[in-house]
């Protein structure tokens, strides 16, 4: 609550509704008065900071050591003491896949790319790139068939019909040239891109995949009272966990690969990965309060659907990713 003014008219300056004390019932809004000093504004800031803070740390708090429980008291309906489960975990999932492709990330290509350069030229008269090293000033010729798709296609006309390739095949080939000619001939490059790309998707693939499991946990947990949205709330906290762990173990990963001399960091490293596989099981146990044998067979025939599905979303987005070069 700020320390401003209140308003002596009881209506509410956003929705015009009737204030009874010194927050609109409808929407929300404090009936303060609309002029603030430098002073106000100053002790507004610092409160939301502030109050942000100390919901943050308490969420995390109970998020990583007390598995299962803030998708517990979400239930009862406690919710105002926690940070807001679907804006924490976009921010969560945002912050953990920008890390991963920047500081986590070690693009090797560009290393290769900048220690061993290459100038790439036509062979007249042929089907195929030749690359120059400048290193050896070496000819070495790589495995590009095809300079266009127009000299796909028409090698494809000159094959018997039975002897051509698939229209599956051919949607990958003509993808494939038009990567390289982005890309200057350059298979690396484009290759990296490709990838690159794809575990940019990963993060948009995570969005189809999470209600999907919760549905699992629908199917698997069918005797439970709980509705298909108090499923989903426990896989936002469990992804939201997973991917918090998961920024501390890179980092531990990142700190020993940066420093050589730091090569324990790397086994401090299991004990996190540790954590996380009892984590997903603990949220369970908590969460739905079945025994430790019911809880451990039916944690792993979940994880075993869930990496099924995992495999075809990420197939189906290849896929798109590929069509899309």
């Amino acid at each position: 609550m700020s320390h401003a003014k209140e308003r002596q008219e009881p209506i509410c300056l956003n929705c015009n509704a009737v204030v009874y004390g010194r927050y609109c019932h409808v929407c929300g809004q404090e009936n303060t008065e609309i002029k603030e000093t430098f002073w106000q504004v100053a002790q507004h800031f610092l409160y939301d900071i502030t109050h942000f803070d100390g919901k943050f740390f308490s969420t995390l708090k109970y998020l990583l050591f007390r598995p299962g429980f803030l998708s517990i008291e979400y239930n009862r309906g406690r919710r105002m003491s926690y940070l807001n489960p679907i804006k924490m975990y976009v921010f969560t999932s945002a912050l953990f896949f920008i890390l991963l492709n920047t500081i986590f990330h070690e693009d090797a290509s560009e290393k290769k790319v900048s220690t061993n350069k290459k100038a790439f030229v036509y062979e007249s008269g042929t089907d195929s790139i030749t690359f120059i090293n400048n290193d050896t000033a070496a000819r070495t010729t790589d495995s590009i068939k095809y300079k266009s798709i127009a000299a796909y296609r028409a090698a494809q006309l000159k094959l018997p019909e039975a002897k051509r390739d698939s229209w599956i095949e051919q949607v990958i080939e003509e993808r494939r040239i038009q990567r390289l000619e982005k890309y200057n001939w350059d298979v690396k490059r484009a290759d990296d891109a490709f990838w690159k790309d794809l575990s940019n998707g990963i993060s948009k693939m995570m969005f189809v995949l999470l209600p999907l499991i919760a549905l699992l946990f629908k199917l698997f947990y069918r005797r439970h009272n709980y509705y298909y949205v108090q499923h989903l709330i426990f896989n936002v906290h469990l992804f939201i966990g997973y991917y918090i762990i998961l920024i501390f173990i890179n980092a531990l990963i990142a700190i020993a690969d940066i420093n050589k001399t730091l090569a324990w960091v790397d086994a401090i490293a299991v004990i996190p990965i540790l954590y996380l596989v009892y984590y997903g099981y603990k949220s369970m146990r908590n969460f739905y309060g079945q025994s430790r044998r019911k809880t451990l067979l039916k944690y792993f025939l979940i994880a075993s659907a869930a990496f099924f599905l995992f495999l075809l979303v990420w197939l189906a987005f290849a896929a798109i990713y590929f069509i899309k070069g």
